[in-house]
This record gives C-alpha cells, sequence and structure tokens, in this order.
C-alpha cells in the first residue's frame, strides 16, 4: 500500500536526521569544551613554568622559557583551531533546518488520492459489464492522476533538495573537521619536534657542574665576604 511505502520513506528520514545531526552537534560542543578546559589547564602549567624560570639564571632558564613559547604556541594553534570549528561546523549544524511538517501533509496528500482511486477501481470492478460505463471510469482515473501528478514532482523534489542539503552539510562538516585538525596536529608536531630537538641538546651532566660551582664555590664566597686566604689552605 501507498501509506506503507511513505511511512516507510521521506518524513521519518527526515525527522531521524534532524535528530542525529542534533545530537552530533550536542557532541562537538562538549568536545570543544573539553578541549577548552584542556586549554585553561594548559595555562596554567604555562604560568607555572614562567615562575619556575624566574628562579633559574643559567642554560635551563633559556630552555624553560623556550618550552613555554612552544606551549603557548601550541595553545594560540588550539584556540584557532577552536574557533574556525565553530564557525565552520557547529553553527552551520546549527542552522540546518528541513522541517517535515510540509512532506508529510504532502505524503497525506497523495496517499488521500491514491485511496480515492483504488476505491473507486474496487467499486468499478464490483458492477457487471452491462453497469459499468467505462468511459467515465477512465475519465475519473485520469483526473486524479492529474491530481496527483504534481503533488509526486513536488514530493520528488523536496525530496532531492533534502537529500541535497543533508550530504552536503555532512560531508562540508566531515572536511572542515578533518582539515582543522590536520592543520592543528601539523603544526603542533612542528613546534614540538624543535623543542624537543633543545631538549635532546640540553647537556644534564654540564648543568649540574655548573650550578654546583654556583652554589658551592666556598673560596669565592669567603673572597667575596673580604676574607684572604693563604693559598696552601685548603680548609678553616
Amino acid at each position: 500500500m501507498i501509506s506503507q511505502y511513505l511511512d516507510q520513506n521521506l518524513s521519518p528520514q527526515i525527522d531521524s536526521t534532524q535528530k542525529i545531526i542534533s545530537d552530533f552537534r550536542s557532541s562537538l560542543k562538549k568536545i570543544l569544551t573539553h578541549n577548552s578546559n584542556l586549554g585553561n589547564e594548559n595555562e596554567k602549567l604555562i604560568n607555572k613554568i614562567t615562575e619556575f624560570s624566574k628562579l633559574e639564571k643559567s642554560e635551563l632558564h633559556d630552555i624553560l622559557n623556550n618550552f613555554n613559547h612552544s606551549l603557548s604556541q601550541i595553545e594560540n594553534q588550539r584556540k584557532i583551531m577552536f574557533s574556525k570549528q565553530r564557525s565552520q561546523i557547529i553553527i552551520p549544524l546549527k542552522k540546518f533546518t528541513f522541517s517535515s511538517k510540509e512532506i508529510k501533509s504532502l505524503e497525506k496528500k497523495i496517499e488521500i488520492l491514491f485511496q480515492k482511486g483504488f476505491s473507486k477501481k474496487i467499486i468499478q470492478e464490483k458492477l457487471s459489464p452491462k453497469e459499468r460505463n467505462k468511459e467515465e471510469e477512465e475519465k475519473e482515473m485520469e483526473e486524479i492522476k492529474e491530481e496527483i501528478k504534481p503533488l509526486i514532482n513536488e514530493f520528488n523534489e523536496k525530496s532531492e533538495i533534502f537529500e541535497q542539503k543533508k550530504i552536503h552539510i555532512l560531508i562540508k562538516m566531515m572536511k572542515n573537521f578533518t582539515f582543522n585538525q590536520l592543520v592543528f596536529h601539523a603544526k603542533s608536531l612542528e613546534i614540538l619536534t624543535l623543542i624537543n630537538s633543545n631538549l635532546m641538546k640540553f647537556d644534564e651532566d654540564q648543568y649540574i657542574e655548573n650550578k654546583m660551582k654556583e652554589i658551592f664555590n666556598l673560596e669565592q664566597i669567603i673572597e667575596d665576604l673580604g676574607f684572604n686566604l693563604d693559598p696552601e689552605t685548603e680548609s678553616f
């Protein structure tokens, strides 16, 4: 029956698609909120490293500052990505609307006309050949066909528009999401590769040696206090 076909056709698809896209948008918003919270934590880490770097005057100070600068660059890239995700994905998804009310109204009209034609056909078939007026019967069926034809054309047009809007918004969303993620991770990888290279060059042993001289050079401390030690004297 036409009613069963229509019940399984466009209007249920529209309702389901609207719900799925709405849920999809909500999930993406949660992901962006989570990443935004992660960005806040990174900002706190950057501030702590800044405080720590102020205590250092050696090459560790430079390493900490470079590391901090790298984190800041990554955070800037993350903010750019968030901004693009909202403008290119979240907002377009919110604007995606395709009401099923008009489609359901069309489906109802088509169904009524089909039922009308079907009922007339059954009535005519029950009549005896003498009672049937084939010319009148054909005329009535032609009228129903002419009535239903523009409705079916409109239904097909709206079906096509819906499918075009649906596939366009979904493919565009996935392309934008993928591209923005690729740019963010590529930039982050570039930044992290540079800071990793600097960290690999850092000489821990040399740092400790220099630091120990800086902290525990008793002879220099005593001289700074104005005492003169006998050159042969090793201790007090």
